[in-house]
């Protein structure tokens, strides 16, 4: 099972959205005051996970596992990250509204780790690399 995915080709991701706000430097409101966990996963570290799947399947016939980036992040967090990667001007401004989101999301990827030797990039690399993509693009 996969969480939500950003990099280049998933445009309308929770990430994808903060990232065009801090883009253009406009202020970024923070529902839930930020704290709300969300868990996210860069498209290259879901790509790498199937194709270890593929390359060497579970020994049983049939397995789910949850993919994620493997630690506690929250909202606040990830804008923060992404504010700092892409060097944006961007207020980030935490307010009282609820989140969209109405409970914490972290997928536990426990088996995936033991399975197929799942090792995601770490959080701030993951945005520094998002960050990168996004102004190279085209």
């Amino acid at each position: 099972r996969l969480p939500s995915l950003y990099g280049i080709g998933q445009p309308d991701s929770f990430i994808d959205g903060i990232a065009r706000l801090a883009m253009e430097n406009k202020n970024i409101e923070v529902f839930g005051r930020g704290e709300t966990v969300r868990d996210a996963l860069h498209v290259d570290d879901a790509v790498s996970a199937i194709a270890s799947c593929v390359q060497a399947p579970p020994q049983a016939p049939f397995y789910c596992i949850n993919l994620g980036c493997g630690q506690r992040v929250t909202t606040l967090e990830y804008v923060e990250a992404l504010v700092a990667a892409l060097a944006s001007k961007s207020a980030i401004i935490p307010v009282d509204r609820p989140s969209p989101q109405k409970f914490d999301l972290q997928a536990d990827i426990t088996e995936a780790r033991k399975l197929i030797g799942f090792d995601p990039t770490p959080f701030a690399a993951s945005m520094e690399k998002y960050a990168r993509e996004l102004q190279t693009q085209p």
